[in-house]
């Protein structure tokens, strides 16, 4: 019985899928505030590699997947600046990716950095880990 009453207080975490992670980022579309953990960021990098794979049918494929790319514009910049919160970084951080090489790295490391443990200015933890 107690290994249920620790249980009844464990946090209940969406576990992330491809799918899930996907319609959160358009459920999220203009979606500034909060926090995004690293596997929602990188299962979206994930599909969108994949959804680019149209861009190879000649003509049709290109037109598509250049109409796709200009409608993600807001979505992803949203997924990085709550990535970012997720780090306890603000959104302006966003710009060191202009920075040739060491931003570009600086941002990568960031984007691949584990969750800041515990509720931050931003909100929850995302993985429930507080």
């Amino acid at each position: 019985p107690e290994s249920n009453n620790q249980n009844a207080y464990q946090p209940v975490v969406e576990q992330p899928s491809l799918k899930n992670c996907y319609i959160k980022f358009w459920q999220n579309y203009t979606n500034f505030s909060g926090r995004s953990r690293r596997s929602e960021y990188w299962f979206v990098v994930l599909a969108n590699i994949l959804i680019s794979l149209v861009n190879v049918i000649p003509y049709v494929g290109q037109v598509l997947y250049v109409i796709y790319t200009l409608a993600i514009i807001v979505p992803a910049l949203a997924l990085i600046v709550r990535r970012l919160h997720d780090l306890g970084k603000e959104w302006y951080n966003i710009f060191f990716i202009l920075i040739p090489i060491v931003g570009q790295i600086m941002m990568l490391v960031w984007l691949c950095t584990d969750s800041q443990v515990g509720a931050n200015k931003f909100g929850k933890n995302p993985k429930g880990i507080n």
